[in-house]
């Protein structure tokens, strides 16, 4: 059975993972109602390298523009992952000179080397900043982290950021080896709700787990259709994903979800 998503899909294309595009702004089918992420243009091209106290308070990533970016790369250079001559080449963008320090950033501190600046590297990063110890998440000692570092650079070298995927459970599927995908309409098996019960029902060599781990199909019940993807690692109380269709546009993001947010896993048998 094939679903069909009307108000989500874009002119077809044939899947391949080379055909990248501009990433845009990361925001959840959930959060389709809610304001963007603003992008400022008329920033000062002065580094506040001086004032820089703490890590910016949004999410950021390759193609954000604006005084956040500035901050963060100004952290950057506090911390000896950026010079302020390469700063100057492009204050308040996020290129590829700023992607690759965030990428150092995350490998010198055990955070998966994504590039994306999120929850979990904003809270390494303050802690640098502030030359202060990790303390305990408010409410009690979060479970271990699950380095996932060898899973993202694997998905990420077959399935790009910004790249066309289909929808998420045409991803899901994809990665989880389901005879006839991806198909040339990009249209998934199911919903992605249905992602999870699919595998772990229909002889595809999948059981259901409780916690996750690098590799794990995920499922989502929120919204009409619900989300999948594939998890990359686990940061305590977040997840790291990979998943495509996040932003309605049916290409590859990489992104931290709650552990909460998720209804179920499957692992290959």
């Amino acid at each position: 059975m094939s679903v069909q998503f009307p108000s989500e899909r874009r002119g077809v294309q044939p899947f391949t993972s080379t055909q990248n595009s501009q990433p845009a702004e990361l925001k959840s089918p959930q959060q389709a109602g809610s304001a963007p992420q603003a992008r400022s243009v008329g920033f000062s091209g002065q580094s506040s390298f001086q004032a820089a106290a703490s890590a910016p308070a949004v999410d950021l990533q390759r193609g954000s523009t604006g005084p956040a970016v500035q901050q963060l790369q100004d952290s950057l250079v506090k911390l000896g992952y950026l010079t302020q001559a390469q700063v100057q080449t492009g204050p308040g963008i996020f290129g590829p000179q700023t992607e690759a320090a965030v990428k150092r950033f995350q490998a010198d501190h055990g955070v998966p080397q994504t590039g994306y600046f999120g929850p979990l590297t904003r809270a390494a990063m303050n802690t640098a900043l502030q030359g202060t110890p990790n303390t305990p998440t408010p409410g009690g000692t979060p479970p271990p982290s699950t380095s996932g570092s060898a899973e993202v650079q694997r998905l990420l070298s077959q399935y790009p950021v910004g790249s066309y995927a289909g929808q998420c459970s045409s991803f899901s599927a994809v990665v989880a080896g389901v005879p006839g995908f991806p198909r040339p309409d990009g249209l998934g098996p199911v919903n992605g709700k249905d992602m999870v019960n699919f595998l772990t029902s229909g002889g595809h060599g999948y059981h259901r787990v409780s916690t996750p781990a690098p590799g794990d199909i995920f499922s989502q019940s929120g919204g009409q259709y619900g989300h999948t993807g594939v998890v990359v690692a686990v940061n305590g109380n977040s997840v790291t994903v990979i998943d495509s269709n996040w932003n309605l546009d049916e290409r590859i993001r990489v992104h931290e979800i709650p552990l909460s947010q998720f209804s179920g896993f499957a692992r290959r048998s």
